[in-house]
């Protein structure tokens, strides 16, 4: 018997109630699966697990993967790297991704603009977080930046 995808998901659901080592493992495997139906999401995810556990080699393997498996890199799946690039405090890596997300014309939303934001906090570039802060209230008024100012005032204490 073949599982079906929502087997598969079941499983790893079960595995990460549990807080299991395997997760990583079983998510791995199942993306090889054609019954498993991989799609994007699935590859965000494992990169995000990666992230969490700074295992940048393995993210970025995941991500090599997806795309040669030819699957399209979308907003979420960038930003996810973004963030995982910020947190490791690499900024150059950072910023070429937030530049691929424009540059592959996708939406920049305030998850994005704010991984890069807290990408120059990181760096301690508080001018270009503060330019990039107002870019972004310039292509989106109405989405919450004054609460996101607060958060970042509250990260790096000023």
């Amino acid at each position: 018997m073949k599982p079906k995808r929502a087997d598969w998901l079941l499983v790893l659901k079960e595995l990460k109630a549990m807080d299991s080592l395997l997760l990583t493992e079983v998510l791995e495997y199942a993306l090889l699966q054609d019954s498993f139906e991989a799609n994007v999401r699935d590859y965000t995810k494992l990169i995000h697990i990666y992230s969490k556990q700074k295992l940048l080699q393995k993210a970025e393997d995941a991500f090599h993967a997806m795309k040669s498996r030819g699957f399209p890199c979308d907003q979420v799946m960038l930003t996810a790297l973004m963030d995982m690039y910020s947190k490791a405090g690499d900024l150059t890596r950072a910023k070429e991704i937030f530049q691929e997300i424009i540059l592959l014309g996708l939406p920049l939303d305030k998850r994005a603009y704010g991984s890069m934001v807290m990408a120059y906090i990181r760096a301690d570039m508080l001018d270009k977080a503060e330019e990039l802060i107002k870019e972004m209230e310039d292509q989106q008024p109405d989405s919450g930046i004054g609460e996101f100012d607060i958060q970042c005032m509250g990260t790096t204490g000023f």
